[in-house]
């Protein structure tokens, strides 16, 4: 299957933020944060001594085998590395997954091979890890929004466009107000390519109504004229 260019399904690739650069921007903001947690939980188990010890050993080992195929990865969704350095940052995050996959290093590992492999057009590949992913009961709530917009990226691509959208609105559902609006033309999009016309429609008419970017607004706009709704109306509607 042909690897779909993400950042051109909306036409405008500098306005919207796409799932590499959330999931990149998640793990470097929240690293300390993970690391704070995993220590956290050691703490709280601080009386049993070899157990606690066991757990911090672990924790420690995930963090900086994570660390390790990080640069890599974050230069592959950038469109910095080469082919050697892709292929390296995929097999340290698998075994990075397969280690550790429980650990709070190892779930941020899964989310950022989930992307890799949809950045490769392997989209049944990277549908496995991100299902796994939201399902996961021990998966940031932050990072839960960002999974499921990850599975329907995986979905889309081998036009599944139905279950995509299901699984865009669970994206949204889980997101804040600003990260769901984010999701909705992602949404309008798989409603559209499934068939569903009106409720393609109805998406649209509210990415209007709530624009994350100018740009958004009018390639909404564009897609409801496309759609076949009155342009007065169109023009009306935000």
């Amino acid at each position: 299957m042909a690897k779909i260019n993400r950042k051109k399904l909306l036409k405008e690739p500098d306005e919207f933020l796409t799932f590499s650069e959330r999931a990149v921007n998640w793990g470097r903001d929240n690293a300390k944060i993970i690391i704070g947690i995993a220590a956290a939980l050691v703490l709280a188990v601080g009386a049993w001594v070899g157990l606690g010890a066991y757990f911090d050993y672990r924790q420690n080992q995930a963090a900086n085998a994570l660390a390790n195929s990080f640069e890599n990865y974050a230069k592959g969704v950038e469109g910095k590395a080469d082919p050697a350095q892709e292929k390296a940052a995929r097999e340290s995050l698998a075994k990075v997954v397969e280690q550790y996959g429980a650990t709070p290093a190892g779930i941020q590992a899964r989310l950022a091979l989930g992307d890799m492999l949809l950045e490769q057009g392997k989209y049944a590949e990277a549908e496995k890890v991100l299902n796994d992913l939201c399902e996961e009961p021990d998966l940031p709530a932050a990072m839960l929004p960002l999974a499921w917009h990850g599975l329907g990226l995986s979905l889309e691509g081998q036009k599944k466009f139905s279950e995509a959208a299901s699984a865009y609105q669970s994206a949204m559902k889980e997101a804040g107000p600003a990260l769901g609006n984010s999701f909705r033309l992602d949404l309008a999009r798989a409603q559209e390519a499934a068939g569903d016309k009106q409720a393609a429609i109805q998406t649209y008419r509210e990415a209007v109504a709530q624009p994350p970017t100018p740009r958004a607004l009018d390639f909404a706009r564009g897609r409801l004229v496309a759609l076949g709704v009155d342009p007065a109306q169109v023009a009306k509607a935000n």
